[in-house]
């Protein structure tokens, strides 16, 4: 069965995982135990870390064939540290996923008022 990490798991990938879960291994990158309790119960395998601390994203090597990666660039910045920090983690035991699609996240729109 293919392997699949999902990063940022905000109302996008809350909706995604459920339809993901009956096809793949889903494995979802999540900060805080919260999250983890909500990814569990909608089927994935929650991994505790933040992209904002790379030392904590040392357990996403080898976990997956293919990575959703949902979550926004910092506010601020010209620059993505958190992809290069997940792209480093990823890569660090020598082999990198088959498959990363960057979604970003919905809300580079802000709230637009149901518009």
């Amino acid at each position: 069965m293919k392997r699949i990490l999902v990063v940022g798991c905000g109302d996008v990938a809350q909706r995604a995982i459920p339809w993901l879960v009956r096809r793949f291994r889903v494995f979802a990158l999540v900060r805080r135990p919260e999250a983890a309790a909500e990814v569990r119960r909608l089927g994935a395998v929650p991994v505790l870390g933040d992209l904002d601390d790379r030392r904590s994203l040392s357990r996403l090597a080898g976990v997956a064939d293919a990575v959703l990666h949902f979550a926004p660039p910092p506010a601020q910045g010209k620059t993505d540290p958190r992809t290069r920090h997940l792209l480093a983690a990823l890569a660090s035991r020598g082999s990198l996923p088959q498959h990363l699609i960057y979604i970003s996240t919905t809300g580079v729109y802000g709230d637009c008022g149901g518009a």
